[in-house]
């Protein structure tokens, strides 16, 4: 087997790293593909929601996270005290939060 000369060696690592070049560029271009492909979202949340009227509700929920009951908006006192209930009935922490509903 024969050694390989320095302008050998050096004609190898450039040709190299032409090669990672390359493929670096082929990424960087498939990515902007993918990347563009992707349907945008809206930078406001609840904008899905913005076209039909909505109100705000008081919602009881449970330690996972399910509505119990709703309360309208101005019973906040109702809905707290029927959390500060729940939660002493079942031994389970529930917990109050206003949450959107649509109107239709």
């Amino acid at each position: 087997m024969r050694r390989m000369s320095n302008n050998e060696r050096l004609e190898r690592m450039a040709a190299e790293k032409a090669a990672a070049a390359r493929e670096k560029q082929e990424r960087a271009e498939q990515r902007k593909k993918e990347v563009a492909a992707r349907p945008r979202r809206s930078r406001t949340p609840g904008a899905a929601q913005a076209a039909g009227r909505v109100r705000v509700v008081w919602a009881v929920c449970n330690h996972l996270g399910d509505q119990v009951k709703t309360f309208p908006y101005p019973e906040k006192q109702q809905a707290e005290a029927e959390v500060e209930r729940l939660s002493g009935e079942k031994g389970k922490p529930h917990y109050l939060e206003p949450r959107k509903v649509s109107m239709d």
